[in-house]
This record gives C-alpha cells, structure tokens and sequence, in this order.
C-alpha cells in the first residue's frame, strides 16, 4: 500500500512523534511512505524516519506569502499516486481539504477538541470534503461529531500508542511529606496554559513547599514573555525552572524527580504525555475541556495539587498496535474506494 502523509512539521512534539511512530511501524510492516511537511525537513523525527526507508519533503511553506509553493504538493501527490493521503494537524488538513484533487483518497486526522471559533468555522466549512477522518480519542470524536457537524459515519476513533520500552515502571526520589516537585512538558504557547498553571501555584497554601520544572520549546515568544512577566509579578521566579526540550529518552529522568505532572492545556485531544508519566506510575493529569473556563482549571489544578493524589493505572498500547489499526482502517478505506 502506498501511504502519502501530510504534517504541519516534524519538530518534536506529541501529534509529530505519534505520526512518526506509526509511520515507521507501517514502513516496516512493508507499506511504501512519503512523508510531506509544510516546512522544516531537519528535525530528530525526520532522521529517524529515512532509517526506516521513508522519504520526507518539505514544501517551505511557513507563512501566508509562500503558499504560491502549494502547487508543489500536488506535484507530489500526482508523480507518488497514493492510495490513501492521510493528514495531520490543522493547516496541513485545510491545505489538503483545499488544493489536492478529490481523485484521491483524503483521511483527516483530528487532534484536539479546539476552542477556537474561528478555527471551528473553518473546519466546518471544509468538512464535506475529506472521506474520513480518524479521531484520537472518543471525546475528539464527540467534538467532530457534534461541534463540527461531521457525520457519524466518516469517522472512527484510534488512540496513540507509547513506547512501552522506553516508559515502565520507574524509581522516583523521595520527598518530604509536603514538598511538591512538579513537572509540565509543553509548548510555551496559549494552547499549553501555562500562565494558568503559574495563577495556580501562586494560590497554594505558605505550608505547602514547591517546585515547578517546565519543559518546552518557545512556540508563541510574546506569550514566553508575558508568562515570565507574570511569574516575576508573583515573585516565584526562584520557585519555576524552564528548560529547552529534551530527547524522549531523558523523560523517564525528569518522570523521577517530580511527584506529580499537570499539563495545563485549554484544549487537547489524548495528549501523549500524560499517558507516558502515568505508564511509569507518575501522578499526571489534564482538563482540557470545551466546556472549561481559564478560572475552572486553574482551581482544578490548585485543589489537586492541594490533594496529592495517587497515580492511575493504566493499560497502554504500544505503537506497533496503534500502527495495526491504521494499517486496518486504510486497508478497508482504499477496498471501499476501489
């Protein structure tokens, strides 16, 4: 089978690492891959997908004044004939959407349940067009489904795997009965929270003594520097660490010196992260809700915090299972369409 996918980037982050990781897994299971960015080809994820004998092409699009380049992907898409195109992310699904050929075969993939109006009335102009779409958890099928109009039948739901090699079962410092060390990986960016997690730690209690480790590339810069002019308002500059990202292999370092992990996000869909720290049996938690205020979660993350829960079990499946079930639903979708 010959599988052309389309992403907004590679850089490191959730949605990137999940379509790596399935991609490499149906390369190895014997499909034919090309992977399409809108910009930027040189990232860890790219290297490891030419490993596995898939090709990657960036088309240089990063703004609105290159979008002329556009006639690159059908270029592509036209010499490659794919029998599924399978999208990820917001602009690389209204790109899609818009300028390839309906002779193909289009599968959208839905990440979030985003907030954003004006994101919302695109999709929901747009959404006649993709055959399919595949959700990553039931609540982003609920979203598709209701917010966004889509029909019932054009979508499907497959969760994201993790490395279960990599994050098992690990040995955490020892903290003191009130000593709080948390974690948050995230881009610095609205989406993420992160000035909501800061409001939060700023209303816990004098007894309760903390530090907060944040990991993340700098996506949206003026919001990193409101965020920082805010932490230096609070006076918790010395109480809140920023580090650049770091590889997947060094997550399970940082998992073991924290004692709990929040991702204060005000939407997602099945953030990765979450279900890594819980797989090595950190406490780690996560309300992005359509239905949530900014005011909601800051108060739910404060009473956690507040609470010191116990970490949830769970049962992960692996990547290679994730990749099966693409394997499934794109088999079934090009028998249907042929």
């Amino acid at each position: 089978m010959k599988l052309l996918f389309i992403i907004t980037e590679l850089n490191p982050g959730g949605a990137e690492h999940a379509l790596t990781n399935i991609a490499c897994n149906l390369a190895d299971d014997g499909a034919t891959i090309l992977m399409i960015t809108l910009y930027g080809n040189k990232t860890p994820l790219t290297q490891k997908l030419q490993s596995h004998q898939i090709q990657t092409h960036s088309l240089n699009i990063d703004s609105i004044f290159d979008i002329c380049r556009i006639h690159r992907l059908r270029h592509i898409v036209q010499k490659f004939q794919p029998d599924i195109i399978n999208s990820w992310l917001i602009h690389a699904n209204l790109l899609s959407r818009l300028f390839l050929p309906n002779t193909y075969y289009l599968v959208n993939s839905l990440r979030v349940e985003d907030k954003r109006k004006h994101i919302n009335l695109l999709e929901k102009l747009t959404k006649h067009i993709p055959n399919h779409f595949i959700c990553v958890s039931k609540n982003v099928q609920n979203y598709a489904e209701n917010i966004l109009n889509i029909n019932k039948t054009k979508c499907c739901v497959i969760e994201n795997g993790i490395d279960t090699a990599l994050f098992k079962k690990i040995t955490f410092k020892k903290f003191q009965a009130n000593q709080i060390s948390g974690l948050t990986i995230a881009r610095i960016c609205h989406q993420k929270g992160i000035d909501i997690l800061i409001k939060s730690l700023n209303d816990l209690p004098p007894n309760i003594n903390w530090h907060w480790t944040i990991i993340g590339a700098i996506e949206e810069y003026q919001y990193y520097k409101n965020v920082l002019t805010l932490i230096d308002n609070l006076s918790l500059k010395d109480k809140i660490t920023f580090i650049q990202p770091v590889s997947q292999n060094n997550l399970p370092h940082f998992f073991s010196q924290s004692n709990i992990f929040i991702l204060p996000s005000r939407w997602e869909g099945n953030p990765n992260i979450i279900r890594e720290a819980l797989s090595v049996g950190l406490p780690a938690f996560c309300w992005a809700d359509q239905d949530l205020t900014d005011e909601q979660i800051q108060t739910n993350i404060k009473n956690t915090i507040i609470n010191k829960p116990t970490a949830t079990n769970i049962k992960p499946i692996t990547w290679q299972d994730c990749a099966k079930q693409y394997q499934k639903i794109f088999q079934y979708l090009k028998n249907r369409h042929t």
